[in-house]
């Protein structure tokens, strides 16, 4: 299954509870932020990310994606957002 990598940000340093909630992901603490790393499958995957991240109240700062998806980067017909169009 493909997977895409999201990176969000959030305010604040997350405790052992909350990075507790979030175990099911790759959790890094910095200066005054949290950053949750996450290999998602579908869109679906990213809402009840979110919907967790506002569950808990919890203010983002920041959020990217950091694998685009690969059929938006080759393929019969298509290119990368930027690039050329194919003569």
């Amino acid at each position: 299954m493909h997977t895409q990598t999201y990176e969000v940000t959030f305010m604040g340093q997350a405790d052992t509870a909350l990075r507790a909630e979030f175990d099911d992901y790759e959790v890094s603490i910095g200066r005054g932020t949290t950053t949750l790393r996450a290999d998602l499958s579908d869109q679906r995957a990213l809402d009840r990310l979110m919907e967790r991240i506002i569950r808990q109240k919890l203010i983002v700062l920041h959020m990217q994606l950091v694998t685009p998806p690969s059929a938006t980067l080759s393929g019969p017909g298509l290119s990368s957002p930027g690039s050329p169009e194919p003569r």
